[in-house]
Formats: C-alpha cells, structure tokens, sequence
C-alpha cells in the first residue's frame, strides 16, 4: 500500500500530470477528445487553404500525428495508463504544432517552418512500428 502512495512521487511530476490527463478523459468518456480531435481539425483545414506550399509539410504532419493519436487512443485504451507520459506529450505536441502553425500561418512568416516540423518530432508511440510502444523511452 506505501508502494502506492509513493510511486506517483518517484515517478515525475510530468508522469502525474499526465495520468490527471487520462482522468479528465475518462472523466469526460472521450468527450475531451472528441473536442481536441475537431478543433485541431478545424484549425488545420483553415491553414490547409493558404496557399503557401512550405506550410503544407508541416500540417501533413500535425494531421498524421493527430490521426495516429486518437487511433492509439482507441485501439489501445487499456495501455494508456502505461503511455500515459508518451499520450500527454503528443498532445501537446499536436496543440503546439496547431497554434504554431495559426500564429505563423501568414507568407511573411513562413520562416516558422523549421520550427513546426522540430516540434513535431518525435510522436513515441508509432515510430514505423506495429507494435503500440515500441518507441517508448526509458
């Protein structure tokens, strides 16, 4: 029973903080995903139009990592517990690519891109590989 009081300590704050993350979600049933899966869609698809090829990379990549996010979400639940820390990071990492991407959206600032693509690298979960986590990281 101490193990267990204490293990959420040892473990990091980021690791506790992303287990509240899969509580707000669970707590929502999905809702909160949900949301997050159609605002980012949204946002992106508002991007998409401007036509700046330089940009186009970049939110191919936030789509791709927003798609393989929920489908870890759903075809893996019962190991989000495990990937809680990888789950929360990909989040972010979509959010900021998103927001980067709003802010930087505009031709004069297309200097951005180096930026958005570094933040979207790497996504742990699905590295090229079948299995779930296979790039998870000690």
């Amino acid at each position: 029973m101490l193990c267990e009081q204490v293990m959420p300590i040892w473990e990091g704050t980021t690791n506790v903080l992303s287990l509240d993350v899969l509580r707000a979600i669970q707590k929502s049933n999905g809702g909160v995903l949900v949301s997050f899966n159609k605002e980012v869609t949204r946002r992106l698809a508002q991007i998409k139009l401007i036509p700046a090829e330089e940009l186009h990379e970049s939110v191919n990549r936030v789509y791709q990592a927003l798609e393989r996010t929920m489908q870890f979400a759903q075809q893996h639940s019962d190991k989000l517990e495990v990937a809680a820390r990888e789950f929360a990071f990909s989040l972010s990492r979509i959010y900021m690519g998103n927001t980067l991407h709003s802010v930087h959206a505009k031709p004069s600032q297309i200097c951005a891109v180096p930026i958005l693509l570094s933040v979207l690298h790497p996504f742990p979960f699905y590295q090229n590989s079948s299995t779930p986590l296979a790039g998870r990281r000690s």
